[in-house]
């Protein structure tokens, strides 16, 4: 008695006898396989099981795809594997592919950061240059003043010590007019006495004057 296979919602079922086919009712589109067939046929192709069909319409919708034989399976499974690792091959290249997006974008990320730095760091070294030339300039422009202050000084004390002899030399003179002098009368050492006198007040203002100015410094 012949066994038969069936393909059903996508799976191989068997083997069966006629009766057992008759018994689960088999469509007539439905793949079917036995010793010494080459390939798979839909069950209405097959004498054998034509009175499996009799009171059965036709199917409305299109055929189902052929089954491949069982001497085919194995041809079935390679192709899927193979499938499988050209999937898994396309994988890998994806993630390898992303991973170098990613590689490149840290570096472009790194590169930037460094950029940023270096420009910071010159413009810290130029801030830094254009203080130190600020403070150099203060301080010349201080020597200057300080140099400037000094001659003043010195200056004014040339000056004072100008006046002080002055004033010194009209004290002399002021005590050599109120001594006694031979033919001078008293009206005119009076009035030489005065005139000394102021002399004497004016240096005497001027060495005031340029003492102050010196307390100044």
């Amino acid at each position: 008695m012949k066994q038969y296979y069936i393909h059903k919602d996508g799976q191989q079922l068997g083997p069966y006898n006629f009766d057992e086919l008759a018994q689960i009712r088999i469509e007539r589109n439905t793949m079917v396989w036995h010793d010494g067939m080459p390939n798979w046929k839909e069950a209405k192709d097959i004498d054998d099981l034509s009175g499996l069909f009799k009171n059965q319409p036709p199917p409305f919708q299109g055929h189902q795809q052929k089954t491949p034989p069982p001497e085919f399976k194995a041809e079935r499974q390679y192709s899927e594997t193979k499938a499988s690792s050209e999937n898994s091959n396309s994988r890998f290249g994806l993630i390898a592919f992303i991973a170098i997006v990613l590689a490149l974008i840290a570096y472009l990320f790194v590169n930037q950061q460094i950029q940023q730095e270096q420009m910071g760091f010159e413009l810290k070294n130029q801030q830094q240059q254009l203080e130190q030339q600020e403070a150099e300039k203060r301080a010349e422009e201080e020597r200057l003043a300080e140099e400037a202050r000094q001659a003043e000084i010195r200056d004014l004390k040339r000056q004072y010590d100008n006046a002080v002899n002055k004033l010194r030399a009209a004290n002399i003179k002021l005590q050599e007019v109120q001594e006694f002098h031979f033919l001078r009368t008293f009206e005119e050492k009076d009035q030489q006495i005065a005139a000394q006198l102021n002399v004497v007040r004016s240096w005497e203002n001027e060495v005031a004057r340029l003492k102050n100015r010196l307390n100044q410094y």
